[in-house]
């Protein structure tokens, strides 16, 4: 029988104050994610029954295997910001019948800049503008088809916004899908949990979504639907000679199952958590059956966390037990990635995003968690006020002084360095499939995602560590000289290098 919880509206007024600022400006989620002993003690019992405290409800369980994954989210009550919500948690974590709580993290999509959709028909002659496929500082797309024998598919797994199911370069790869945004309101789509992981919009009005610690509305100005979902999931496995449209990075031989954790201001890490459980085939008591077993779960979101929360170290370790590669978005906020998750947890890939140069895209974040990086695209290239160079004896001290420059930064506006990809002209619901450029972390992350899809085709066994270590031994270098140039220790190992990543695949196939 699992044990009561405390109810957190009783203990929010013993939260002290928080003392980190920049912790401080973080809003809070307004729940709190709660995981129990499985096996009470005496001890724990007795001093349990001396709490007088009631059960809340549960957020996502196993019946399958209830030792492992039974949580609670609860609601933290009036707290507003991360740091007190943090501190709430560690109240709560102080029952004997709990094993952990952590704030239920915000999470985020990590694609930014959303230009006007291409116009005119879509055809393949759209892969001229995917240069990020093919140029000098691409990921060497070509020289990987060149290799590949056209037989089997691999399933990914795209945790996200949902998907356009019938985008005409969707339609042929699409497998599937789940919708694990519980709130009817949230989800958009007229109730909660449910085989359906369709985009319904994901536009945001001026405050919709709350207000920071200082009370300025979020967002601060009317937001249109991202797309995001379409976009990411197109980057991977776009249908390709179809006659239409774009290019994907693994050719007509993967298979798009969509999960639908992302709505209008975001969502939370116990919702991303159940759907990479979910992708994995692990059913979950409340939630629509798995649709199958996927090989790659590609997670272009993010959110603050000073570390990686439990939650998510538990599910990234059986989704990797099972045989699943996940790949993570460093972040988009130009400033140190230890501070984004999923993407600080052990057990992902993270990617960080570099421009059309090769440099580390202006926006992506950096950081010793990187392990590897690919084209992010620049839909507005940054336009320095001021030159570093002279007080910027290193590569690590330049992009660390970069955010935090006094004097404004100014951005050209480039969308043909973005990275081109499925998209929608709707600016609140659906209206006509179209194409965009976008830029992000989120857009680099799908191009890992497809190159190790295309690496378990020839080694179906292929683990998380055995994919790290393949790119990284395989990436190209990082280009010098540059205000924003990369180095490994900062961005991961170099750009991704598809067509060689491929080779060396071959080879461990080979027993080489």
């Amino acid at each position: 029988m699992k044990p009561a919880l405390i109810t957190l509206a009783l203990l929010s007024a013993s939260v002290p104050v928080a003392a980190t600022e920049s912790l401080q400006q973080k809003p809070a989620s307004g729940r709190v994610v709660v995981s129990y002993h499985s096996e009470p003690t005496p001890a724990r019992a007795i001093q349990f029954i001396k709490t007088g405290a009631t059960y809340k409800g549960a957020a996502f369980n196993s019946s399958s295997d209830s030792s492992k994954f039974n949580f609670d989210v609860v609601s933290s009550g009036n707290v507003t910001s991360l740091q007190d919500e943090e501190a709430l948690a560690a109240l709560v974590a102080n029952d004997p019948q709990v094993a952990f709580a952590e704030p239920d993290y915000p999470m985020q999509i990590l694609g930014t800049s959303t230009p006007p959709a291409l116009s005119g028909t879509p055809n393949d002659g759209y892969y001229s503008q995917q240069w990020y496929l093919y140029e000098k500082f691409g990921i060497n797309a070509p020289d990987m088809w060149s290799q590949m024998d056209q037989t089997g598919t691999v399933d990914v797994a795209v945790v996200d916004s949902g998907v356009l199911t019938g985008h005409p370069d969707l339609v042929g790869v699409y497998g599937g899908g789940i919708d694990v945004i519980s709130s009817p309101e949230k989800s958009r789509d007229g109730n909660g949990r449910d085989n359906d992981p369709s985009d319904p919009g994901t536009w945001e009005t001026a405050g919709q979504c709350g207000t920071t610690e200082y009370g300025e509305p979020v967002p601060p100005v009317n937001i249109d639907s991202s797309w995001h979902g379409t976009h990411v999931a197109t980057t991977i496995a776009a249908e390709t000679n179809n006659n239409q449209g774009m290019v994907g990075v693994i050719h007509n031989q993967a298979r798009i199952t969509a999960i639908r954790a992302i709505g209008p201001c975001g969502g939370f890490s116990s919702e991303i958590a159940a759907a990479i459980l979910l992708a994995v085939g692990f059913p979950l008591d409340g939630f629509p059956a798995p649709t199958g077993v996927s090989k790659v779960i590609n997670l272009s979101l993010g959110g603050y966390s000073p570390e990686c929360p439990e939650l998510f170290r538990l599910v990234i370790a059986e989704a990797n037990a099972r045989g699943a590669i996940i790949v993570a978005a460093a972040g988009n906020n130009g400033d140190r990635s230890e501070f984004i998750t999923p993407g600080n947890c052990p057990g992902v890939i993270t990617v960080a995003a570099t421009n059309r140069a090769g440099e580390k895209a202006y926006y992506s974040s950096f950081g010793s968690n990187v392990d590897i990086a690919a084209p992010g695209g620049e839909t507005k290239t940054l336009a320095l006020p001021v030159d570093l160079s002279n007080s910027a004896a290193d590569q690590s001290t330049a992009l660390t002084i970069l955010p935090y420059t006094n004097d404004p930064i100014q951005l050209t506006n480039t969308p043909e360095n973005g990275i081109l990809a499925a998209f929608d002209d709707g600016t609140q619901g659906p209206q006509s499939y179209s194409y965009a450029y976008l830029q992000g972390t989120s857009m680099a992350t799908p191009m890992v995602s497809g190159v190790i899809a295309a690496l378990s085709l020839l080694i179906p066994d292929l683990t998380y560590a055995q994919a790290r270590d393949i790119l990284q031994s395989s990436a190209q270098s990082f280009p010098q000289g540059g205000l924003l140039s990369c180095v490994p220790e900062l961005c991961g190992a170099g750009i991704l290098d598809a067509g060689a990543a491929y080779r060396r695949a071959k080879e461990i196939a080979a027993g080489l």
